[in-house]
């Protein structure tokens, strides 16, 4: 097992399983794939430290397991730092007001069927790279990614940051 297991982990306050993850070989590849059924049955005994590492990887458990009631997911990082430091200098955009603003879907066409062509882990990672490349586009042009929707996102321009060319900087992105 790698130690970056061990220090993620650490992180998390649950270091006591790091010897069961290492005996199991899981490594952090593995990670996103685990279930509330793999934790338990590697010795992880609290249900609170099972949802704890399932809500840190972002993994659902399976339908109808008793953590798939209390589950979340990781939020993502919707906003770079760059963008927050901005926004939180601007009192009046964390305060309210009306301004007029851009809203952008963009989603994969024909997903459904692509889905059904790959694996899921290959379609895991196709996903993860479209996302990355919508929000580097998005966060380029002060856009704000305001939810990720399945296989697609919606971004916000001209809020919380005002800016006159929202429209045409939802369309540049």
């Amino acid at each position: 097992m790698s130690q970056d297991v061990t220090r993620w982990l650490e992180g998390l306050g649950l270091g006591r399983y790091a010897p069961l993850f290492a005996a199991n070989d899981i490594d952090a590849a593995l990670l996103p794939r685990l279930t509330a059924q793999d934790l338990q049955a590697i010795g992880v005994d609290s249900l609170g430290h099972r949802l704890r590492i399932l809500d840190a990887v972002g993994a659902r458990p399976e339908p109808g397991s008793p953590a798939s009631v209390a589950a979340r997911p990781v939020p993502r990082d919707y906003t770079p730092r760059h963008l927050r430091e901005r926004i939180l200098q601007s009192r009046s955009a964390l305060e309210g007001e009306r301004k007029q603003v851009s809203v952008l879907f963009a989603d994969i066409q024909g997903s459904m069927e692509l889905a059904a062509q790959l694996d899921p882990e290959q379609w895991h990672q196709l996903l993860e790279g479209f996302f990355a490349i919508l929000a580097e586009g998005v966060h380029r042009f002060e856009g704000t990614i305001n939810q990720y929707t399945g296989d697609g996102i919606m971004a916000l321009f001209g809020a919380p940051i005002a800016h006159e060319d929202h429209a045409q900087r939802a369309c540049y992105a």
